[in-house]
């Protein structure tokens, strides 16, 4: 059997002649003369993103793993507060990331309904979702139940558009970083806690009930949250009833080290949609906890040490009943347990901040579908990033190394580039290599039992490069304006193949091209009162056809108008609109409806406040104007809905 070696060699030529290309310039700068001086003076340039950005939005951890401010940052980062969170009147994450330019969700039901999201015009399973550093995507699926991570705990989140493999491994579409909330940040002793209490309440018997508490005892830091979220459902077989709870501990047993701890829970049930023209309906059972512990010491010389464990169960129980007696019929059993951890060391010296780290993870995943019940899969990796600052100029290199048991080894370089040689004005361009690891249910070989369905162990990881550019500046006064230009090279797409007998099996067949455009303004306020507009267009086509690919978002928009006077009135109105390209689906139940902008009202009033309490009143209009967006008819978006609620702070 002859063996053409000449494809290989050709692609490896590429891959390492990417990597001088990607890294020759930051060795070059490496080795010119740091000039203190020089690297002082650009201290100034914060300041036109201080007009625009809350203080927890100008330091961003997600890019490099360790924090650094959001002008050196090359990525397209979107930051979203606790204050934006409770502003929406978010229940969910899924809440959270349907405002957010450039990711896409299809939303269907109320509160706790499932929804994945997709970052410039990503597949869904290409999205990492990290929790305190866990990964909380399933290793069967690659999915992450993100409408049972409730907000009141999240302090902020940082959403990087486009892979982060180089820092983070798996993540072809992007990465959400959710950062949880912790004791207060000063060292004093705190021997009543601090914390809020809020209720609300809404049609469909809709209610979320929270409490958050945090303080410091003799030296220990603690901060606790626990809530309730329930609701018969805003569109039919769309109930959900779960109870959470969250905890983190801070403790520092030396000078500048820091032990810390966390914990959450969350267990409930979920109604995941009737569907009557095929005869039944759907619920799922769920229990989700995850814990962490580190430890982050200095060293010598401005290095720092962090080392941390975790671990995370997910277990799901799915039923389906006949529509018309409500007979149970079907069920399916998914349980999976992941044990890993982390080590990095950082240092800063001159113009350098260089992170170099390890990761280790491994996972099993029993599944009720599964002839020999389980699976398995181990992850390693190894990488670095610098951080090397000039006057006008920060260029980001990174390099990483991942290893699977059920794919092999994966090399994803990238560099960033900032500039800021124009007034009031930074400029941000990156090119990365990426990559998405096979799902367990794909790859777990000939044992599925499922009749219609063939698994595949010689699957390959997913690959992309990535180019993209972007401009942030203030050159109009008091407007914020920030435009970004992206295009995604995929290719071993995962598609279906049918197989004799009428099987369907994951093949890697497919290559697309995503490419386009983002667009974001906003403005400081003027009588109180702000504007802010965001628009996205993504072209993702075959790269083999040209056709235009279905079920991913083509357009979407985004206009707001928000009042707020001195902390004691606040009035958001905001209009999502988004377009889904479902004109080529023959079936009309999977066609979609999203002809028109939905229109969402919050507001808020202080009614008291003193000696460090205020007690708020809130209010939550949905859907003004009962217009539809859905991407499946079947799965349709609520109509027009109220909520109130009360919210005492201490």
């Amino acid at each position: 059997m002859k063996t053409d070696t000449k494809g290989t060699v050709s692609r490896n030529n590429r891959f390492f002649q990417s990597l001088i290309f990607l890294f020759l310039p930051a060795f070059l700068i490496a080795l010119a003369p740091f000039n203190e001086k020089a690297f002082a003076a650009t201290g100034g340039e914060m300041a036109i993103l201080q007009m625009f950005y809350a203080h927890e939005e100008l330091k961003i951890v997600t890019s490099s793993r360790k924090e650094k401010l959001l002008n050196e940052v090359a990525e397209n980062v979107t930051v979203v507060t606790a204050e934006e969170i409770q502003a929406i009147g978010a229940h969910t994450l899924v809440d959270v990331l349907n405002y957010v330019t450039g990711v896409q969700m299809a939303l269907a039901g109320g509160p706790g309904m499932h929804a994945n999201p997709s970052i410039q015009g990503s597949h869904e399973r290409h999205v990492r979702l990290l929790l305190d550093g866990i990964t909380m995507n399933t290793v069967g699926s690659l999915n992450a139940y993100w409408a049972l991570i409730p907000v009141q705990q999240i302090e902020k989140i940082e959403i990087i558009k486009g892979p982060a493999s180089s820092a983070w491994g798996s993540s072809l579409g992007g990465t959400i970083n959710v950062i949880s909330k912790g004791p207060p940040k000063d060292q004093a002793e705190f021997p009543w806690p601090k914390g809020t209490v809020s209720t609300s309440y809404g049609e469909a018997n809709t209610g979320d009930f929270r409490g958050e508490f945090s303080g410091r005892v003799e030296g220990m830091g603690y901060y606790l949250s626990v809530g309730k979220l329930k609701t018969d459902g805003l569109t039919p077989g769309t109930d959900f009833d779960s109870d959470n709870v969250y905890a983190k501990l801070q403790w520092n047993p030396w000078q500048g080290a820091l032990f810390q701890y966390t914990m959450g829970y969350n267990e409930g049930a979920q109604g995941t949609g009737d569907y009557p023209s095929y005869g039944y309906t759907t619920d799922i059972d769920f229990d989700i906890f995850y814990s962490t512990v580190s430890l982050d010491t200095p060293l010598w010389g401005g290095a720092d040490l962090q080392l941390s464990l975790r671990t995370l169960q997910q277990g799901l129980n799915q039923f389906w009943y006949l529509y018309s007696t409500g007979t149970r019929f079907s069920s399916l059993f998914t349980s999976e347990s992941t044990h890993g951890g982390s080590g990095k060391v950082t240092w800063k010296k001159g113009r350098h901040s260089l992170v170099l780290g390890a990761d280790l993870d491994s996972s099993d995943m029993e599944h009720s579908n599964f002839a020999n019940r389980g699976a398995e899969l181990d992850t390693w990796a190894v990488f670095a990033n610098d951080t090397i600052r000039l006057r006008n100029w920060t260029i980001t290199p990174g390099l990483r190394y991942d290893h699977t048991s059920t794919s092999g080894g994966f090399v994803s370089p990238g560099i960033g580039i900032t500039w800021l040689g124009l007034d009031n004005t930074i400029l941000r361009a990156t090119v990365g290599r990426g990559f998405s690891i096979p799902s367990l249910s794909s790859t777990n070989g000939s044992t599925r039992i499922t009749p219609a369905f063939q698994s595949n162990p010689n699957l390959k990881m997913e690959k992309v490069w990535s180019y993209q550019i972007g401009m942030e500046t203030t050159w109009l006064e008091k407007v914020w304006f920030k435009v970004g230009l992206f295009r995604h090279e995929v290719r071993d797409l995962i598609a279906i193949n049918r197989l004799p007998g009428g099987k369907r099996t994951p093949v890697n067949k497919d290559r697309a091209r995503r490419q386009g455009v983002e667009v974001e303004a906003k403005t400081l306020p003027i009588y109180n009162t702000s504007l802010y507009a965001g628009f996205s267009f993504i072209d993702a086509r075959d790269s083999e056809t040209g056709k235009i690919l279905d079920e991913i978002a083509r357009y979407t928009g985004d206009v707001g108008i928000q009042y707020k006077d001195e902390d004691s009135l606040r009035i958001d109105l905001k209009g999502h609109f988004i377009w889904w390209n479902m004109s080529s689906q023959p079936i009309s139940d999977f066609k979609g409806n999203y002809d028109d902008f939905v229109w969402d009202l919050f507001a808020s009033k202080k009614v008291w406040s003193g000696h460090g309490r205020d007690l708020e009143l809130f209010f939550n209009w949905r859907n003004i104007f009962n217009t539809s967006q859905n991407l499946y008819n079947i799965l349709p978006n609520p109509g027009t809905w109220v909520e109130g609620g009360i919210r005492a702070t201490f």
